[in-house]
């Protein structure tokens, strides 16, 4: 009798060949995976360091002829209503309720000013260029008035309680997010 002499895998090799290309399939697609990943995080980051947010479009990589960030209209509204709020506090001596003058209000806004309207106010003696008057309000409120590329105008005015509220134009430039000119009446 001969004996059946059969070739081919058992069932332990045959397990083992489909593990070990298992283990290479899966070392594989994970290193296609994360390689992805990475280039979309780095594509994600490139586009976002470049682009404009108000326009969503990619500036020059040359920076002397980008764009600066303009701030919106409603930003300078917001802006000078907070301005004079600080400026009619520092207006007034917590200590006393008396006017503190307007040369310790103006330094306490100084930042907010351009450096133009900061020296121009400064200079002037005896009635407040913030202010537009010599007493210091009970109020100021906001609203906007004119909006153009690069500048906001936005209209202040001033409640004195009794007499009648005075409004004057407050020019913003929307780059600096700074108060460039007060026209009083």
């Amino acid at each position: 009798m001969e004996k059946n002499n059969q070739k081919g895998f058992a069932i332990l090799e045959g397990a083992l060949i489909l593990v070990i290309v298992g283990i290479i399939g899966f070392t594989g697609w994970f290193v296609w995976h994360s390689k992805q990943n990475t280039d979309k995080t780095l594509n994600d980051t490139s586009n976002s360091s470049q682009s404009n947010p108000s326009t969503g479009k990619k500036s020059s990589s040359n920076p002397s002829t980008t764009t600066p960030k303009l701030h919106t209209a409603q930003e300078a509204v917001n802006f000078v209503q907070d301005v004079y709020g600080s400026y009619v506090k520092a207006s007034t001596n917590p200590n006393t309720g008396e006017p503190a003058g307007s040369t310790v209000a103006l330094n306490a806004i100084k930042s907010d000013l351009t450096s133009d309207f900061y020296n121009k106010a400064q200079a002037t003696n005896g009635y407040d260029p913030i202010l537009c008057a010599q007493d210091i309000p009970l109020s100021v409120s906001t609203k906007l008035s004119s909006s153009t590329q690069g500048n906001a105008t936005v209209n202040a005015t001033t409640i004195w309680g009794s007499s009648s509220p005075q409004t004057f134009p407050v020019t913003v430039d929307l780059t600096s997010l700074k108060i460039s000119a007060i026209t009083c009446q």
